[in-house]
């Protein structure tokens, strides 16, 4: 369990404290010595996040093979799955990505190809394509501490990229 706090015991000091598995790790951040109240707290957030990226960085373990299984693609974190729209009675085929944000929370991305009976083949071909993208640039932001910047924004209009 993680407890990470910023606050301001004294009027001229920030204190960020961070308590992981019962270990606690602190330090203070005069505004005198930072050059002032903001440049402090920037300071105290810097020095926490690099706390939490080296108390953490053991814990994000990436298998490394894929599994084993009807829905592998040979690609771990992506599998190639039959979507169905019970409303519409239409099947299609996407490529979904396992992924999870710096909270902790798993999601899903997803890449459509289309309907299963009438889907393009080089289409098929693209939306792997870009999956496989998506969850290289995941794994970058994973070994790299920057979870949080990761831009879903980026995959948006994948059909229309080359």
């Amino acid at each position: 369990m993680n407890h990470t706090h910023i606050n301001s015991p004294t009027p001229t000091t920030f204190q960020v404290r961070i308590v992981k598995d019962g270990k606690e790790r602190s330090r203070a951040f005069a505004f005198r010595h930072w050059g002032g109240r903001e440049k402090a707290l920037k300071a105290a957030i810097s020095w926490r996040d690099q706390m939490y990226v080296l108390m953490n960085k053991n814990l994000k373990r990436r298998v490394t093979s894929p599994l084993k299984n009807n829905k592998s693609t040979g690609v771990v974190g992506i599998s190639r799955t039959i979507q169905t729209d019970y409303r519409k009675s239409l099947s299609y085929l996407i490529f979904q990505v396992n992924w999870t944000d710096e909270t902790g929370k798993k999601h899903t991305k997803g890449f459509r190809v289309g309907n299963i009976e009438t889907y393009d083949k080089k289409l098929e071909e693209k939306a792997f394509k870009a999956a496989k993208a998506f969850r290289k640039d995941y794994e970058h932001c994973v070994d790299t501490g920057t979870v949080a910047k990761f831009d879903l924004l980026d995959y948006f209009n994948w059909r229309e990229s080359d």
